[in-house]
């Protein structure tokens, strides 16, 4: 999918992103998904905040800046300033006016986002390791020398790549997570990995039934079959 077609297609979804996603009582596996690395991540900063106060994020990639009420409602007081940058254009628009009403929030298309430095920044959900060197080249513009990156990356031996993605272009365009590791190791510290989005074929046919197996699989094979899974987050700061 060229540049055009992702905001072509980010800007039409703009208007129902969360809702999609986030909203309501979880009925398949790509809403576990998407919550599944919400919740990961408040997990992360939790193991890195330690009582510190005024920090400002950067949510690269911030969609309608739907990971933003989250962090603030789970650490309040915490951040004095959050920053949210994506490539559509109509995400943005959308983020200004859910946030309009709180100072603390700004959004920028991405070509447009400050050089500010923050403490903490996030890129969740769309990287890949052919825009890997150019994604850090921006990031370290705007994160300062031992802050914080949270970030995604997806492999194509998972269970979901092998059988839902298998025609899909952007395949080609993951990597193992012995490869991401090489990759990261070079400009950050490796502080924790966390794997999440095991798919089970048929189980989200029974979402009662799913609500409450997915997360004990997910757990249980975690450890020993983490190359399976979709995705991992990866706590990191960023090496002087």
């Amino acid at each position: 999918m060229s540049l055009y077609n992702i905001v072509e297609y980010y800007d039409t979804e703009s208007g129902q992103y969360s809702k999609k996603r986030y909203e309501g009582v979880t009925e398949t596996y790509v809403q576990y998904f998407f919550k599944k690395r919400r919740e990961i991540v408040l997990g992360l900063l939790r193991k890195i905040l330690n009582g510190k106060k005024n920090l400002s994020l950067l949510d690269i990639a911030c969609a309608d800046g739907v990971m933003l009420p989250a962090v603030d409602g789970a650490f309040p007081g915490v951040f004095s300033k959050f920053v949210g940058t994506d490539i559509s254009p109509g995400m943005v628009e959308v983020a200004r006016k859910i946030f309009s009403d709180d100072g603390r929030f700004s959004f920028f298309v991405k070509k447009e986002c400050p050089k500010e430095r923050c403490d903490i920044a996030f890129g969740l959900g769309y990287l890949s390791a052919l825009i890997y060197e150019e994604e850090v080249a921006f990031l370290f513009e705007r994160l300062k020398p031992g802050g914080y990156y949270l970030c995604t990356f997806a492999t194509p031996r998972s269970v979901y790549a092998r059988l839902k993605l298998s025609d899909k272009p952007y395949l080609k365009d993951y990597r193992t997570y012995a490869e991401y590791r090489n990759m990261l190791d070079k400009y950050f510290e490796i502080l924790e990995e966390v794997p999440y989005g095991l798919f089970i074929p048929k189980l989200w046919s029974v979402p009662i039934i799913a609500r409450v197996l997915q997360p004990f699989f997910d757990g249980i094979f975690r450890h020993i079959l983490p190359n399976l899974y979709h995705e991992k987050v990866y706590l990191l700061k960023r090496k002087p």
